[in-house]
């Protein structure tokens, strides 16, 4: 469930299934979605009722948003036309594919289902002329934001009508990749863990603060953090991510990060296993509506992912989050 877009298309030219793979990457570039060469052979390919021998893709993998399912963009070459591919059988090295390419856009937002659509009609008018897009909200033919919004607003209608108005005590449940959990009594971190996260909080300051940097507990400090993060991408910082100054950084903005959303939306540090370190700290609770944040996890994907994984990104699904169930529960 949730807002989807798909499409399905052939290029026949193998220049042109370049051009398309070199415009693709330069839009992903511009627009600072994630992207990654793929390439799949395979000992066969089930498409519908054929099997395909050999089968060989090449192509991108491209990610406007860490909420957004990812782009596949596979040609076949042998025929051109745009694949998706899934495990069929691992241990025979055999692959389901899928001549319509389908992408759930619903928790990456609004916007960035505008830009998936900005995205494939750039294809469409310069190298895929026979690119067929099926988008629900219609916005991709009429660009029509307020029939947009109103799709989304119906779809999440479905979304939800599945979950619990009030879960039970401890009950887990799931929202897209988002984990919630029922009212529950909540096992406070001790006071060592306590002055861990302050001294990765103060030594984050130290470090990196100044010259226009501020991490307070507000939206500027949020966006600050990216701003940090765009210089470390620029200069190289995680180049080596082994390093002692990339450790140091990943750790002091997992603690920043989790006590700005706390400050933020509301949640509690709380243990999220066995470990006694700060990657065992989980924050619960957040938005007040049962939601679980790792605020490490997310301070790590941002690192190895880039901006499409930018904390504002995160701070802004919670937000929509805790409305849309806040809303409900009403």
């Amino acid at each position: 469930m949730g807002v989807t877009i798909s499409f399905r298309g052939r290029q026949e030219s193998a220049s042109l299934r370049q051009q398309a793979l070199d415009q693709a990457r330069a839009f992903a570039t511009e627009m600072e979605w994630g992207h990654r060469p793929l390439e799949l052979s395979a000992r066969r390919g089930f498409l519908g009722s054929q099997v395909l021998e050999t089968p060989h893709l090449r192509g991108l993998s491209l990610i406007p948003h860490f909420a957004c399912e990812p782009i596949p963009m596979l040609f076949s070459e042998t025929t051109g036309h745009l694949l998706d591919a899934q495990v069929w059988d691992e241990g025979q090295n055999d692959v389901q594919l899928l001549d319509q390419v389908m992408v759930k856009t619903h928790f990456g937002g609004p916007e960035v289902h505008s830009e998936v659509c900005d995205f494939l009609a750039n294809l469409k008018e310069h190298v895929l002329p026979d690119l067929d897009v099926d988008d629900e909200t219609g916005f991709f033919k009429t660009a029509d934001l307020a029939a947009r919004d109103q799709s989304f607003d119906a779809a999440w209608d479905a979304v939800l009508a599945d979950v619990p108005r009030r879960p039970e005590p401890g009950e887990v449940f799931a929202i897209g990749g988002f984990e919630f959990h029922g009212p529950r009594f909540l096992d406070p971190i001790g006071p060592e863990q306590e002055k861990m996260l302050q001294d990765l909080e103060a030594w984050l300051t130290v470090r990196y603060g100044g010259f226009g940097l501020t991490f307070e507990r507000t939206h500027d400090g949020i966006e600050n953090l990216d701003l940090l993060m765009h210089e470390a991408d620029t200069e190289g910082w995680f180049d080596d991510l082994g390093s002692a100054e990339a450790e140091g950084l990943a750790h002091g903005l997992g603690a920043t990060f989790g006590a700005i959303l706390a400050e933020l939306l509301g949640g509690e540090w709380t243990p999220g296993g066995d470990d006694d370190d700060d990657e065992g700290l989980v924050l619960h609770n957040v938005g007040r509506i049962g939601l679980s944040v790792d605020p490490f996890q997310i301070a790590a994907e941002r690192i190895a992912h880039g901006p499409s994984h930018a904390f504002v990104h995160h701070v802004t699904a919670f937000e929509e989050l805790a409305r849309r169930l806040t809303a409900r529960a009403e």
